[in-house]
């Protein structure tokens, strides 16, 4: 049985890709090259980091509020104007951010009106997706601006799935500012971490855990991620582990059966999700969910009633060898304990 590795993992596959392909720079998108070109910077991650740092420090100068950003002011900051009303935010005390992916639901429409840009905020979604919708389409605005004029041969075009994949790096780039993410978390619950940064900064979930492994942080043993929830339909009556399926995942590269696999007996996300109120666990376990396969720390946090069906445990992976002998030792006698050797 392997261990997981400390190879340094993009939990959002879109922008892995993107990454993987960045240095042949002549097989990205046009609007890209010519975005990588504007900047200077060879790497089109990295010239979006840059860019973003460059609208944070102007929107903090004007006196922008720490947490959570304001896109309102976002917008103000890169000239855009717009339109529509935010949803009303929820109580952070009863929620912990939106559950799903952050992808999902992002209707923002951003198109040119009398020479000036407009973004739209979609409507019928909740509020935290409303957020990253709106820095999605600052995102899609900055990679079409060259200086201070928009490529017109560019912004027609429609957007690829590098330039949405880059857009959405930018939408956590601009809420989930990189000071938002310190050293101190390599020794913490990094599911609870999450979550609490995704309250702080008022975005999904979803984005929070993406957030995880985005490129311009330090973090290099975070290896994937799941969301578990009750599985529609279960029977109060069914072992609690039963009623427990991934409602998404970021573990690169794997298969997981969202809605079909459960959790299994004795396992932590069969412990959290048994027991009442806001808790966290971190434990070592032999993982074997669908093709997602070794041992890992295991980061977990578990929120909501399970009485009301909105019982969640948040799921953070990491390679378990962290802290030398002692973490070792540990490992070893888990293995041992479940029946295979651990080299």
């Amino acid at each position: 049985m392997q261990s997981g590795t400390s190879q340094h993992r993009i939990l959002d596959a879109d922008l892995d890709k993107v990454v993987q392909a960045e240095s042949r720079i002549a097989e990205l998108p046009l609007a890209i090259q010519r975005f990588v070109e504007e900047s200077g910077n060879p790497r089109a991650t990295s010239a979006l980091i840059e860019i973003v740092d460059q609208v944070l420090k102007r929107y903090h100068e004007a006196g922008g509020a720490r947490l959570p950003i304001s896109v309102r002011g976002l917008c103000k900051i890169v000239g855009v104007k717009l339109k529509g009303t935010l949803p009303s935010p929820r109580s952070i005390a009863k929620y912990p951010g939106g559950w799903g992916r952050a992808s999902l639901g992002h209707t923002g429409i951003l198109r040119i009106e009398d020479s000036r840009p407009v973004i739209e905020i979609p409507s019928h979604i909740d509020y935290e997706v409303a957020r990253l919708s709106v820095a999605h389409e600052i995102g899609h605005l900055l990679i079409h601006r060259r200086g201070e004029e928009l490529d017109q041969a560019t912004i027609r075009m429609p957007a690829d799935s590098f330039e949405e994949a880059l857009a959405e790096f930018a939408a956590r780039l601009f809420l989930l500012p990189q000071s938002m993410w310190h050293e101190s978390q390599v020794s913490t619950n990094l599911a609870e971490y999450a979550i609490t940064q995704s309250r702080a900064a008022r975005v999904t979930v979803h984005s929070a855990v993406a957030r995880l492994g985005d490129p311009d942080l330090s973090r290099t043993d975070v290896q994937g991620a799941i969301l578990w929830r009750e599985l529609p339909g279960s029977s109060a009556l069914s072992p609690i582990n039963e009623r427990m399926t991934p409602c998404w995942h970021m573990c690169p590269n794997a298969f997981v059966p969202i809605g079909r696999s459960k959790a299994r007996p004795g396992s932590l996300v069969a412990k959290l999700a048994g027991q009442s109120g806001s808790l966290c666990d971190t434990r070592i376990e032999d993982v074997r969910i669908g093709t997602f396969v070794g041992v890992f720390r295991i980061d977990a946090f578990a929120w909501g009633s399970l009485d009301k069906g909105s019982r969640g445990v948040l799921t953070v992976f990491r390679s378990p060898i962290q802290n030398g002998p002692e973490e070792f030792e540990i490992l070893h006698a888990a293995t041992e304990q479940q029946g295979f050797s651990f080299p």
